[in-house]
């Protein structure tokens, strides 16, 4: 595994149940009770990815659906990623692969990304909020 260019995004593919197939997402997971959001998003990293992030950004806070939970995502952009090994759990099949903005959003129209935080992500880098810009063409 290569450290990834700056201008390159960590994404991961892994089967979802509800979805009844596997999708490319952005990394992602829950943080343990009592686990501060950050020190949640360094460790999902990490087990999922096997990268380490020398920066993480805060971007936002959102709720997720407010009009039945109250469930927050917290997003952080990750950068400066050193490789390392994955630590999954025994049950966990995660693909991941670097990828340019351009084929992130060829996944999106094609189907393979369907899940609104990882839109929602590549919306903020493309926008420059995330602090990656130019090169985050359709």
């Amino acid at each position: 595994m290569a450290t990834p260019a700056p201008d390159r995004l960590v994404l991961v593919r892994q089967y979802r149940h509800p979805a009844v197939r596997a999708l490319w997402e952005v990394p992602a997971g829950t943080a343990e009770p009592g686990e501060d959001p950050l020190a949640g998003a360094i460790r999902e990293l990490r087990e999922e990815t096997g990268y380490r992030a020398a920066s993480m950004t805060p971007l936002e806070a959102l709720y997720t659906t407010p009009g039945f939970c109250d469930e927050i995502m917290y997003f952080y952009h990750a950068t400066e990623l050193s490789p390392g090994e994955q630590a999954l759990d025994e049950d966990e099949r995660i693909e991941v692969a670097t990828v340019s903005s351009a084929d992130a959003w060829r996944l999106v129209s094609n189907g393979e990304i369907a899940d609104c935080k990882t839109v929602l992500a590549l919306l903020w880098l493309e926008s420059g909020r995330g602090e990656v810009r130019g090169g985050f063409d359709r």
